[in-house]
């Protein structure tokens, strides 16, 4: 004789499944890879949501870092007001790398030959679009290219700027004094400019070219779930 207790429609542990099931149903079914996580970043309206969010962040942060840039290569001083935004760009920064890199990775076809895993699709080798910005035109793509290497380039370049050091408060010794890992040089004040000028362009040169690549990432994302 089976004594096995089953759970009634009434009882708590049905409504325990239910509540899972219906959890599961949200999420999604799972794709070819068997991850109900990849398929919620995929196909789930709530995933949209934060893809589009995450776009007008991302742009917003293109059009301000960009224009910081600028800013620094014509007029070759450093904005008082730019430090404190780095309060909401490191965490808007985190925040779309890591929903990037499950985004591609949610969609990164795999295929194993010889018994080993290759993904040909994130360079655009098989012949499908790639899946880093295969939603975008190519244009978009010109564009997203060219304000990566254009952040790129402005890090890049501000390094002979601060290879002395990066500005320090001023004392009655010395009036414009440049730290180097706990050396003080003491300089005149155009290259204490110039190296305040420069530490901010390596840094939101960076941010610049991180932020375009979300953005971009981001309207891909988009532009592949409602086509």
């Amino acid at each position: 004789m089976n004594l096995a207790i089953r759970p009634t429609r009434e009882g708590p542990c049905f409504e325990m499944r239910r509540l899972s099931f219906d959890f599961v149903s949200q999420l999604g079914s799972p794709n070819e890879d068997g991850s109900i996580a990849n398929a919620w970043i995929l196909t789930s309206p709530a995933s949209l949501k934060v893809e589009r969010l995450l776009l007008s962040c991302d742009s917003v942060a293109v059009f301000v870092t960009a224009s910081i840039v600028i800013h620094a290569l014509v007029w070759n001083r450093p904005l008082s007001w730019a430090a404190p935004l780095l309060i909401v760009a490191i965490p808007l920064l985190a925040l779309g790398q890591v929903w990037m890199v499950l985004a591609l990775t949610a969609r990164r076809p795999r295929r194993v030959r010889n018994g080993l895993i290759r993904r040909f699709d994130q360079l655009g080798l098989s012949g499908e679009k790639a899946i880093a910005f295969g939603g975008l035109t190519k244009r978009e793509k010109t564009l997203s290219y060219g304000a990566f290497f254009a952040g790129w380039l402005a890090a890049v370049t501000a390094f002979p700027s601060i290879s002395n050091g990066s500005p320090a408060t001023p004392n009655s010794g010395c009036p414009w004094p440049l730290v180097n890992h706990g050396i003080q040089t003491c300089v005149s004040h155009s290259a204490y400019l110039a190296s305040g000028v420069g530490l901010q362009r390596f840094a939101v040169g960076i941010l610049l070219a991180f932020f375009s690549a979300h953005a971009a990432s981001n309207l891909s994302e988009i532009r592949l779930r409602i086509s």
